[in-house]
């Protein structure tokens, strides 16, 4: 589903049994993403500029979820950098 405001446009969906909302700027480019499952949340905000096209894929979400369980966060920071995601979003994990 997507959603348009002012100054935004929201596109909701669920991958993975996590519910992602993905934040574009006028122009469609991401400008956050987050994802919870009701118990922990990912926050993924972009490095440089990513269109909507090249958005968060399940490759991308799937590894993120297996870290979001790690209590030790040093093992979770490891865990997180290991994630393609990495790569392209500053990643934090609540």
């Amino acid at each position: 589903m997507l959603k348009q405001s002012k100054t935004a446009k929201v596109e909701e969906r669920e991958i993975r049994g996590l519910k992602m909302k993905t934040f574009f700027d006028r122009s469609g480019h991401v400008e956050a993403v987050i994802a919870t499952d009701g118990g922990a949340t990912i926050v993924a905000i972009p490095l440089g500029t990513i269109s909507r096209d090249n958005q968060m894929g399940t490759e991308e979400v799937d590894c993120l979820k297996k870290c979001k369980d790690i209590e030790d966060l040093e093992k979770r920071l490891d865990c997180i950098l290991k994630c393609p995601a990495s790569k392209n979003y500053r990643v934090f994990i609540a």
